[in-house]
């Protein structure tokens, strides 16, 4: 009884033992927040432009968008210029 008693005590004292000199966990940082880039844009109808500002990712993701709906716009004029009938 004696020595189920001593091992008891020893396992609730080695948490108290243990060493203490681990680091804390890491805090997560901020996000990084990305720089705006402002630009004037023309507007359809309009004779003043207008200023947009969009972060470098978000730039390049509309150009992205602007190359894949022109590259859609060629390839269905394309298709339209091929169908037509050509006279005999």
């Amino acid at each position: 009884m004696k020595l189920l008693l001593t091992i008891c005590l020893a396992g609730m004292a080695a948490p108290a033992l243990a060493d203490d000199t681990a680091p804390p966990p890491a805090q997560p940082s901020a996000p990084v927040k990305e720089k705006k880039i402002c630009r004037h844009e023309d507007v359809l109808g309009s004779n003043i432009p207008a200023r947009v500002c969009l972060t470098k990712t978000e730039w390049s993701e509309l150009f992205k968008h602007y190359e894949d709906v022109d590259q859609g716009f060629i390839e269905r004029r394309k298709d339209s210029f091929n169908n037509i009938q050509k006279p005999h």
